[in-house]
């Protein structure tokens, strides 16, 4: 099974999920917000190993899901004096639950769903990797977008796709977008792309990285 995890209102996910339905594999669309309803059971040690048993649904552990589409958002923080606390609990047990799955992409403790960061640190990273990189400070207004997915790349010329990928290494990211200012410079990066940028093939390009 793939698990496809996603915050309400994610189409990126929702369309990522059709096309594994399509190909006739077995897949499950859930919210992340059900996490907090669920039970979790996590035991970390030399091989971490997790249970997630869904209110009146299936339980899911590391044997029977082959991967998961990771676009987890942070917990929203409850009202009430102690809503902080509890958001940040409920970050650390999903961190410590998703590290026992195969996810695409792997949680990190600065950010459930790929590492997030902001924009100077996104543009070093590309000025590292030989991407194009707008100058810091500086806002610059992003005009194009291009999308990374595995070893494929969508929206830049073939001669910027090997920077692209180192990119996604130096972030330790299987699925990364970029926004890019009208010179084709990066602006900034997200672990959460829009899954349209690369129609139907970024798609594909995901639905065989997942079934890998």
């Amino acid at each position: 099974m793939i698990l496809v995890l996603c915050g309400a209102g994610d189409h990126s996910a929702r369309a990522a999920h059709a096309v594994l339905a399509a190909r006739g594999q077995a897949c499950l669309l859930l919210d992340a917000a059900l996490l907090d309803q669920a039970m979790l059971l996590v035991a970390i040690g030399t091989t971490d190993e997790a249970t997630l048993a869904l209110p009146g649904g299936p339980v899911l552990r590391p044997g029977n899901v082959r991967a998961v589409l990771n676009r987890c958002p942070a917990p929203v923080a409850p009202p009430g004096p102690d809503g902080a606390y509890i958001a940040e609990e409920r970050f650390a047990a999903r961190l410590a639950l998703l590290g026992a799955f195969r996810c695409v992409n792997a949680p990190t403790p600065r950010g459930l769903a790929g590492i997030e960061q902001g924009p100077e640190a996104w543009r070093h990273l590309a000025a590292l990797a030989g991407l194009p990189a707008a100058a810091w400070p500086g806002e610059g207004m992003a005009v194009a977008s291009a999308l990374v997915v595995g070893g494929a790349v969508f929206g830049l010329p073939p001669a910027l796709h090997q920077a692209a990928r180192a990119l996604a290494g130096f972030a330790a990211l299987d699925l990364m977008g970029l926004f890019l200012d009208r010179n084709g410079a990066v602006l900034h990066a997200t672990a959460c792309p829009d899954l349209a940028l690369g129609g139907a093939a970024g798609l594909a390009a995901l639905a065989n990285l997942l079934c890998a």
